[in-house]
């Protein structure tokens, strides 16, 4: 986000091994864990099936593209047509 500016960064490459994949779930599930890596980044974070993670400022101006990302049309469109590593 600071480098290249945006309303958000994301990051669309599924995880090496079911090891990562796993600690991806677990960060991001658990509210507890995904507070504390959101207050330690100073960021927003949302996650899409598929194991698309995206970061967002902490900015009232990005809530529309946040939510559109988060939203269930952007869910669904995400997923592959093959539903691989999803």
């Amino acid at each position: 986000l600071k480098v290249d500016g945006g309303s958000f960064a994301d990051n669309q490459t599924p995880p090496p091994d079911e090891q990562a994949r796993g600690q991806l779930l677990r960060a991001l599930a658990s509210d507890a864990i995904r507070g504390a890596l959101q207050r330690h980044f100073g960021v927003r974070l949302a996650f899409q099936n598929c194991h698309r993670v995206a970061v967002f400022p902490l900015d009232v101006s990005v809530e529309e593209t946040h939510a559109r990302f988060t939203s269930v049309r952007s869910q669904v469109l995400n997923q592959s047509p093959e539903f691989r590593d999803c």
